[in-house]
């Protein structure tokens, strides 16, 4: 009985040693995976580019924009989320309205990079 059992007991252990010879090679990483630390906040984002429609799109304009102009400009790119009063509430620095503008939930809301000083100027001034 006990040399059935080890007969039975090498057979296997030879079995698993032709199987593993016999497999493909798994080829190990050649570079160790990157491990970043989080931070406090996420990286900022370049807003994405406007999806290409019929009508050309408007030239960027470095002039500077009135202040009727700018609400407009504000009305427009808000399209409903949030009313002017919401945000003329809000006593944010220039970092703080950029960092917001540049969020990842805001990433329909594109100025050009002079409309965008523009805009942070006219909220600054006119907070409540």
């Amino acid at each position: 009985m006990k040399r059935n059992l080890l007969v039975l007991m090498v057979i296997t252990l030879l079995a698993l040693a032709v199987m593993t010879a016999c497999s493909p090679k798994a080829e190990a990483p050649t570079v160790a995976p990157a491990v970043t630390a989080p931070t406090a906040y996420p990286a900022r984002q370049e807003p994405a580019a406007p999806i290409a429609t019929a009508y050309p799109a408007a030239p960027a304009t470095t002039e500077k924009l009135t202040d009727e102009q700018i609400l407009a400009l504000i009305e427009t790119q808000l399209n409903g989320h949030h009313t002017m009063d919401f945000l003329l509430s809000k006593k944010f620095t220039a970092d703080q309205w950029e960092e917001v503008l540049y969020n990842q939930s805001h990433n329909d809301v594109m100025f050009t990079p002079s409309e965008m000083e523009q805009v942070i100027a006219y909220l600054i001034a006119h907070q409540k």
